[in-house]
């Protein structure tokens, strides 16, 4: 499972894939409709104790250049 989620002036959107493409495919889509300038993507675990997603590996960025260019690479 994936989780994504951007942010821009005045919205913000979030989201879950089982496919890790899917997810990268649905924040670029959201971030260039709305000129967000970053997102995030992370792969999750659902914990059914808690009833919600747990970290299971390490997260995705993605920055947006000014020509609309969106560059992923580990998130830090």
């Amino acid at each position: 499972m994936w989780t994504w989620e951007s942010a821009a002036p005045g919205c913000s959107a979030a989201g879950a894939c089982h496919d890790e493409q899917r997810a990268l495919c649905a924040a670029e889509a959201w971030m260039l409709e709305h000129q967000a300038s970053a997102a995030r993507v992370a792969p999750v675990c659902l914990d059914v104790v808690e009833l919600a997603y747990v970290p299971a590996g390490r997260p995705l960025e993605a920055i947006r250049h000014g020509n609309n260019r969106i560059m992923w690479r580990p998130a830090p």
